[in-house]
């Protein structure tokens, strides 16, 4: 009772606030922006070019005396011959976890693929992670403790014109429960995975107990059909109706949200970017673009932060030109491109 809650309950009514996610989703281990396949550079891919977005959108934010918080949606440790370098080499510090802790991200969240490896290497590669990593609808078997946890709470001093104010975030995380039978051989007899609206349905009455002012959910799960039902694999639409909930960060079909991708859907503005009304962004996949959700903030008559409005936006990392050539938008970020340079070359042998 003495802690942020409490001196949270004391803000002045009509305070306002402003604060952005920054959302990556579907890295799948894209973290240079190199083709490993095809042997040569490919300026659409890579977390190198999302990080100087990054920057950018938080030196923007700051500029405007707001917060930011750094997000990612999961499937980010499978999918190049990096990651599978990393899997090879369990002794090295993980290039993933090395390079999140290099952009200063808040919160992770898993995907299905992030399971590809087997628990042990998820493990291995989680204890390195610099912040709370969260799956919500993975129950793990057996009593060693996992690399990941069900829920996080992370405790931010906000800037406004009345001075500084704390704000507390409920981070959720959630994956396909077809994650069970897809990995069935290596998460048989260790891990159950529930429905996503069940596990949120009976996590969200904990977060706000525990105080919350924003719950935002990391949910790697794709738009699709509104109607709830048990086991969707792509369950955005109904979770962002759920009550508590007030950002969605989607994810696994590596479609975007904002844009043209999802227009028709019932309870959705494409062009918008809400789903109920709520924020809603899919950043497409190996770091493509940066998803945005700019959410304004105001105190009401007891004292607790409410969204009042928001709105998002997608950045994307490079166009394709009327030739069909590539053109990148972002350069890549120097300092991330040296941390990952020995990573590179290994990759490369």
């Amino acid at each position: 009772e003495d802690g942020p809650i409490a001196h949270a309950r004391r803000i002045p009514h009509g305070t306002s606030a402003m604060v952005r996610l920054l959302a990556t989703t579907d890295l799948h281990m894209h973290l240079t922006s190199f083709d490993y396949c095809a042997g040569r550079p490919n300026p659409s891919v890579g977390l190198t070019r999302t990080a100087s977005l990054i920057a950018e959108a938080r030196a923007e934010i700051a500029g405007r005396g707001g917060l930011s918080v750094l997000l990612d949606n999961g499937d980010s440790m499978q999918g190049t011959p990096l990651g599978e370098l990393a899997r090879a080499q369990p002794d090295r510090p993980h290039p993933l976890m090395r390079a999140f802790a290099h952009l200063h991200y808040d919160a992770l969240g898993l995907g299905n693929h992030d399971f590809d490896y087997g628990l042990n290497t998820l493990d291995a590669a989680l204890y390195q992670a610099p912040c709370p990593v969260v799956c919500s609808n993975v129950h793990r078997l057996g009593p060693k403790a996992p690399g990941f946890q069900p829920y996080a709470i992370l405790d931010r001093i906000i800037m406004t014109a009345s001075g500084e104010w704390p704000l507390r975030i409920g981070i959720l995380s959630f994956l396909p429960p077809q994650t069970a039978r897809w990995n069935a051989h290596l998460l048989h007899g260790q891990a159950e995975i529930g429905d996503i609206l069940d596990s949120a349905r009976s996590l969200l009455p904990l977060l706000k107990r525990a105080g919350c002012d924003l719950v935002v959910a990391l949910a790697h799960t794709g738009l699709a059909e509104a109607a709830a039902r048990p086991g969707m694999e792509n369950a955005t639409i109904p979770l962002a109706a759920l009550d508590g909930i007030d950002a969605v960060i989607a994810g696994h079909t590596h479609l975007r949200l904002p844009g043209a991708d999802h227009a028709g859907l019932p309870h959705v503005d494409a062009g918008a970017g809400t789903v109920y009304g709520k924020p809603v962004v899919l950043a497409g996949a190996a770091g493509s673009h940066l998803g945005i959700a700019d959410l304004f903030l105001t105190a009401t008559p007891e004292g607790r932060w409410r969204v009042r409005r928001s709105s998002t936006a997608l950045r994307p990392i490079a166009r394709r030109g009327p030739e069909g050539k590539t053109h990148p938008l972002a350069e890549e970020d120097p300092g991330l491109v040296e941390l990952l340079a020995r990573d590179h070359r290994d990759t490369l042998e």
